[in-house]
């Protein structure tokens, strides 16, 4: 999971698990679907980007889930228009896929926000159907929280799967703002000496002590949820890497490899013998 701070107190509900790339790329987009909108009357927004696709039942009776692109909680609608996810949504469709006689997660995701996480891994966890995860790409930090809450997890055999941990970024720009002729002033109530992180700069040595438990925290929170559900890794996946096909199976992050049909076929094998 990673963590990438907002300037108000609830700064726990804006972590990210996005590079910085990634998130120049997606604005970009956007920004050239809006130009395009302006120029061309006929350009439909919607076309221009891979929404995420929505929950759907097969002839077998297989409920199948996307989880995509960064895991969000509360998101604005347009966020899953461009691919990625919400957690609500993901614990509507399983709600929804209660009535369906097994759930495939297909997963290819980077990670996502803490907030909304331990809510989501619990809807996967008490589903009353057999869910399954199946990795085609992708299931990093919060993703493979999710889906480590699944009893089976497969992967194609060129996906990476782990980044077991949480971190958080803190951008330091005051050499910035000073160039510019910019000076912060910050003023809080005393005693509330942590209500300035991330508007001091520099961090005090007792807003950094804080941001660093509680990433601890949230880390062996991560950490314990993992060796609840899968006992057997290998302690190598808490250095958080992330760790290709083949070598993801041997460190027990997934039960094995293979192709996206391979596990439909598997389940509804299963369902046709119980």
């Amino acid at each position: 999971m990673k963590n990438f701070p907002t300037n108000n107190t609830a700064w726990m509900r804006g972590h990210w698990a996005i590079t910085k790339p990634g998130m120049m790329a997606l604005l970009d987009s956007i920004q050239f679907a809006q130009h395009q909108m302006q120029q061309d009357s006929s350009f439909d927004f919607d076309d221009f980007f891979t929404p995420r696709e929505s929950l759907y039942i097969d002839k077998y009776g297989i409920a199948h889930i996307n989880i995509k692109g960064a895991l969000m909680d509360q998101a604005p609608k347009i966020y899953e228009k461009l691919g990625g996810t919400d957690y609500r949504t993901l614990r509507s469709e399983i709600a929804q896929a209660q009535d369906a006689l097994g759930i495939i997660l297909r997963v290819d995701s980077p990670g996502g926000t803490v907030a909304g996480l331990e809510e989501a891994s619990a809807a996967i966890a008490n589903s009353d159907v057999p869910v399954a995860v199946y990795v085609d790409g992708m299931c990093c930090s919060a993703a493979y929280h999710l889906a480590s809450s699944a009893k089976v997890i497969a992967a194609s055999p060129s996906s990476d799967v782990g980044n077991i941990g949480t971190v958080l970024a803190w951008l330091d720009d005051a050499q910035f703002l000073e160039s510019m002729g910019f000076e912060t002033n910050v003023i809080t109530n005393e005693g509330a000496d942590l209500k300035g992180t991330f508007r001091d700069s520099p961090m005090t040595d007792a807003q950094r002590e804080f941001l660093q438990d509680e990433t601890n925290r949230i880390g062996e929170e991560f950490h314990d949820h993992v060796l609840e559900n899968r006992p057997f890794v290998d302690d190598e996946v808490f250095r958080a890497g992330w760790y290709h096909g083949v070598r993801a199976g041997e460190l027990g992050l997934i039960d094995a490899t293979g192709y996206y049909d391979e596990v439909v076929s598997a389940m509804a094998t299963a369902i046709a013998a119980s």
